[in-house]
């Protein structure tokens, strides 16, 4: 109960700092949840990795007590959420992102050119498609050993590979789908709550211009990334449950 309460907090950290990086890379406050969602995506396949291969082990069981079945099938154990598994998804919290940020940094340099977002993103999805295919592969390929598992205690490390090969399989391809619909989405909404309203009819007084001075943009990203390294250093303080050691002399 103590670890998984840990590995909450160090989850909701994770997420923390990865949005304040992106936020001071992107300058924005918004594409960086665009980015973020491609994390649940990866929780939704490391789960289902999970769960599925916890089923494939309790098929497996049933099956040893019946010595005359024509079918037989391996143990897989511990398939579920453990140690492991959850270090495995967060690393997903690393992995998972970059698929996204190809896309987003790619339709925001078009936006910045003055194209539409809706046919940024789909160039986007158009150009970038054969990176995130290249990058998402050649990951699978490297987890893949660790998921099948090899060597002495591979039946522990084995729960990290299947989260993270579940996961990045599922984002990679989900992430094609619903990345470009929300960032459409959220550009639109954005452009609309940047036009302002304006009120029709006659004005009595002519006010002046407001102007207002934004933070430079040189501020901006030292700013965030301060913000994220306090974060960061925060779990490293001592608990009300710490003692220093004795030293004997």
């Amino acid at each position: 109960k103590e670890s998984g309460s840990e590995i909450l907090f160090v989850m909701i950290l994770s997420a923390l700092v990865i949005y304040m990086v992106l936020a001071s890379q992107f300058e924005s406050l918004i594409h960086p949840f665009t980015i973020l969602l491609t994390v649940p995506l990866a929780f939704f396949g490391a789960l289902g990795a999970l769960y599925v291969l916890n089923l494939v082990d309790g098929l497996a069981i049933m099956l040893s007590y019946m010595p005359n079945s024509p079918i037989h099938l391996p143990r897989i154990p511990s398939m579920g959420i453990n140690l492991f598994s959850q270090i495995g998804m967060i690393l997903l919290m690393g992995l998972v992102t970059k698929n996204a940020i190809l896309l987003v940094d790619f339709a925001n340099q078009r936006v910045a050119q003055g194209m539409d977002p809706k046919d940024a993103i789909i160039e986007a999805g158009r150009v970038r498609l054969r990176p995130i295919l290249m990058t998402a592969i050649a990951t699978i390929a490297g987890i893949l050993p660790i998921a099948i598992g090899f060597g002495a205690g591979a039946e522990s490390r084995r729960p990290l590979g299947v989260a993270a090969e579940g996961g990045m399989i599922t984002s990679t391809f989900l992430t094609l789908f619903v990345v470009p619909v929300v960032y459409v989405l959220l550009s639109r909404r954005k452009k609309k709550h940047e036009g302002g309203i304006v009120i029709a009819g006659p004005q009595p007084f002519a006010q002046p211009a407001l102007k207002i001075t934004k933070m430079p943009s040189r501020w901006r990203n030292p700013s965030c990334l301060l913000m994220a390294g306090a974060f960061l250093f925060s779990g490293c303080s001592a608990g009300p449950t710490y003692y220093p050691p004795s030293v004997k002399a």
